[in-house]
């Protein structure tokens, strides 16, 4: 969809897992003048001993998570290194591990890399997408190591609750399995939604990988810089492969997190305009006839069902709940077929969407099979762009 949407001009991008702000001055600044100090070595494999112990002071305050910086936590390059040194150094080639679908697409093509078989766990709509210990419970094998615990989630923004997580704990504990715990939107929160932290019960804090990062919370993604923390035992084996695939993270990137970690203002303003562009994006997406939402409780994703033939219905002037749409437009889409005509799938109609209205979505099939019918929505960008980017959608879903 990114490769496509550069041939066009005046583009609004609803794909990007990223904030729109840059980084705050005060830890760029900070971060800078580290770097004229000599912050510009290598650092400890593990990570910066300063940095170390800042994390281990906010995981007890804020997760509940009680971490010896010495030996329980590795600084990584982004979560997304964190999560493949975690699975390399859990499992073996031939093993399995349970995801969440739809889940976030890397988690599938990290476990594949490492010669283990991802296996997809359905969650719908119905039950706000969160994982149900009965349907791990019907995909386990012997083969199974590990499952994959994304909360904030991406792609659904569901938020899981403390009684939800210690169900798979229950579930993890009974089948000897490890649990990676994904919560790197873990501040990015609406409402009363609050976050938990599976690791911080103590009955199930020995089998849990927990991952975080500065990208989402700090609008510092091209810092690189993610941790992780778990048992002594799996953490020294993520650092020993963590020194031989980069070294350490980027020394000035860690320096950078060490003065984020000390003020949360820029997140909280941040959330500020998060929190009016989601329940515009809820409402106007509820007002679209074929559009069901449910509204995401954390991360900056919403992830609308649509109804693809009740959209084409819309388009063809039939009424839809009472509404009748214009008539389909008849050029080329670049997906093939007709533009505004019926739609087999949600890739069809994102390539529509980018094509008519110059808006970037991503279809939900792109986060497994279950995500079929639904588009993932950022909207972590301005009000008035978001604004924009709703319009566009509207206009296109309704003819």
């Amino acid at each position: 969809m990114f490769d496509l949407a550069v041939q066009y001009e005046g583009v609004i991008n609803f794909g990007i897992g990223e904030p729109h702000l840059h980084t705050d001055r005060m830890i760029a600044d900070r971060a800078y003048r580290d770097s004229l100090l000599g912050h510009t070595h290598y650092t400890a494999n593990a990570g910066d001993p300063e940095l170390r112990r800042a994390l281990a002071e906010k995981l007890r305050r804020e997760n509940g998570i009680d971490a010896d910086p010495r030996g329980e936590i590795v600084v990584t390059t982004g979560a997304m290194e964190a999560l493949y040194l975690a699975i390399l150094c859990i499992t073996d080639p031939g093993d399995e591990v349970l995801v969440a679908d739809p889940g976030w697409v890397n988690y599938s093509n990290q476990i594949s890399l490492t010669g283990v078989t991802p296996v997809p766990v359905p969650v719908t709509q119905e039950t706000g997408f969160v994982l149900q210990p009965a349907d791990l419970e019907q995909r386990c094998t012997p083969r199974t190591r590990a499952v994959i615990l994304n909360t904030p989630a991406n792609p659904t923004g569901t938020v899981y609750s403390r009684e939800e997580l210690d169900a798979i704990g229950v579930f993890a504990r009974s089948r000897d399995l490890m649990v990676i715990c994904d919560e790197v939107y873990e501040r990015l929160l609406y409402g009363d939604a609050r976050h938990h932290s599976l690791a911080a019960n103590t009955d199930y804090s020995d089998r849990c990988i927990t991952i975080f990062s500065f990208s989402k919370a700090y609008a510092m993604c091209g810092w690189r810089v993610g941790y992780a923390v778990g048992p002594e035992e799996i953490i020294r084996q993520m650092t020993k492969v963590h020194e031989n695939v980069s070294a350490c993270a980027p020394s000035i990137s860690q320096r950078a997190a060490i003065h984020a970690l000390q003020d949360d203002r820029f997140t909280r303003n941040m959330l500020d305009v998060y929190s009016v562009n989601r329940k515009l994006v809820v409402e106007t997406l509820r007002e679209i006839p074929g559009v069901t939402c449910v509204e995401p409780r954390g991360t900056f994703y919403a992830f609308p069902a649509i109804d693809l033939d009740a959209v084409a219905g819309l388009r063809a002037g039939k009424s839809v709940g009472g509404t009748a749409g214009a008539s389909a437009d008849a050029s080329t889409d670049t997906a093939g077929g007709k533009a505004g005509g019926p739609h087999r799938t949600s890739r069809e109609l994102a390539l529509e969407i980018l094509h008519r209205e110059r808006l970037v979505t991503v279809p939900g099939s792109a986060f497994g099979a279950r995500g079929e019918g639904y588009l993932r929505l950022s909207f972590a960008s301005q009000t008035e762009v978001v604004e924009e980017g709703l319009q566009r959608l509207r206009r296109c879903l309704m003819g």
